[in-house]
């Protein structure tokens, strides 16, 4: 949750930047130069903070799917004899490896 806030908190910065830029259109070289700097930084910031938001993001969806094949396959395996006499071997195999 705190890197979705500072994802839409960095988009919503470049945005505001922008439109004080926009706002004072008619400027010098050098401060024309100046926003774009501070416009270029903003987007850097916003690249950087959405990748590490995905990584973060990537890392916990990698060991809920793990967490969740460990649960399964425990489960499976502490199962009667008698579900296995019942359930044909394609299925469990199929819910194993689509999960």
């Amino acid at each position: 949750v705190f890197c979705i806030i500072l994802v839409l908190g960095s988009y919503r910065a470049s945005d505001l930047w922008l439109s004080v830029w926009s706002s004072n259109a008619n400027q010098s070289k050098q401060k024309t130069q100046y926003y774009l700097m501070v416009y270029g930084m903003l987007s850097l910031a916003t690249l950087v903070i959405s990748g590490i938001a995905n990584f973060i993001t990537a890392a916990f969806r990698i060991r809920t799917a793990r967490m969740i094949h460990v649960e399964m396959l425990s489960s499976l395996l502490g199962a009667p004899m008698a579900f296995f006499d019942t359930t044909p071997t394609g299925r469990i195999a199929n819910r194993l490896s689509r999960d």
